[in-house]
């Protein structure tokens, strides 16, 4: 059985506090994100100074581990991201 192709998800049409509350859960999603993140940081000129953007594993097993690489790579898009971010969003009061 062949599985359809995925689309990728849209994010250029929310705004950067949605975009913060991305949060990927498979590849697609986390490339499409780290896309978006990419192009906004070129509009506001900051591309240079942001961190590479994290690498897909390559070393999943397959068996549905509890502490998969893929796990931690969602979270380090997710980190990667809100670094990115704060480049150029406003710094907001910590609230409690």
């Amino acid at each position: 059985m062949l599985w359809p192709a995925m689309t990728p998800p849209d994010y250029s049409g929310l705004d950067d506090e949605a975009l913060a509350r991305i949060q990927p859960a498979l590849k697609i999603e986390a490339e499409a994100l780290i896309a978006e993140v990419m192009a906004r940081a070129q509009r506001h000129a900051v591309a240079d100074v942001l961190p590479s953007a994290p690498q897909s594993p390559v070393s999943c097993c397959g068996r549905g581990c509890s502490n998969c690489v893929w796990i931690y790579f969602y979270g380090e898009v997710m980190f990667w991201r809100d670094a990115a971010l704060r480049h150029w969003l406003p710094a907001r009061p910590v609230t409690d």
